[in-house]
């Protein structure tokens, strides 16, 4: 089973729950893809927002969330919702992506 880590990025604050969850789902015996792994385009074609410009992005949100949401569908069979993800409009998306195609859905709760 590969899952996808899904979660708040850009406003989260503390410790990164990415990386703990990549590290249990290793233990359990499954394939962990988190979603900062992914590059974003590789010509930086991507069209920045001025708020993205303002913080001097170099991607946007939108090029993050294309180039995540095709590895996962290529590459996962389940995701996984980190908490706080109801906060995150990303991974509120990836979610409705991931149950339209009929993906396993766990809840950091199922893994801990």
């Amino acid at each position: 089973m590969t899952v996808y880590i899904s979660g708040p990025i850009t406003h989260h604050v503390g410790p990164d729950p990415f990386e703990g969850a990549a590290k249990r789902l290793a233990e359990l015996g499954q394939t962990a893809l988190n979603p900062k792994d992914i590059p974003a385009c590789p010509d930086n074609s991507c069209v920045l927002l001025p708020h993205e410009l303002e913080k001097n992005f170099e991607h946007s949100w939108a090029c993050f969330l294309k180039y995540d949401i095709a590895a996962m569908l290529q590459r996962c069979d389940t995701i996984l919702m980190l908490d706080g993800w109801q906060d995150s409009h990303g991974a509120r998306l990836e979610l409705t992506v991931a149950s339209a195609v009929k993906m396993h859905v766990l809840f950091e709760n199922d893994i801990y």
